[in-house]
């Protein structure tokens, strides 16, 4: 078994944090289950453990979530649950063998 790593992702703001979050935490959550990663945030930044792919995974769910925001000015769950699913299931698809 690959030891977990660890990874800081700087958001731009404490305001950011707080909308990319999502009330209580919600987004946060989300994430963090469906990627299966331990994510963490203090103040403008998020900590990400977990295999490197679990780390890819969640910069690249942030990234979409945050140009989501900076496009709309807001972000839903239902966002959210999107662009974690996506991603899992874009990394799984990777992942498997192709079939001949």
């Amino acid at each position: 078994m690959t030891e977990p790593i660890a990874k800081t992702i700087p958001l731009d703001s404490r305001e950011e944090a707080v909308i990319l979050l999502g009330p209580r935490d919600q987004f946060l959550r989300l994430v963090r289950d469906t990627l299966g990663v331990k994510l963490f945030s203090r103040g403008d930044t998020l900590s990400v453990e977990g295999t490197a792919e679990g780390i890819e995974q969640t910069e690249r769910v942030f990234q979409q979530l945050r140009g989501i925001l900076r496009k709309s000015g807001k972000l839903m769950r239902r966002m959210c649950a999107r662009c974690s699913k996506s991603s899992a299931a874009a990394t799984s698809a990777a992942a498997a063998p192709a079939s001949r």
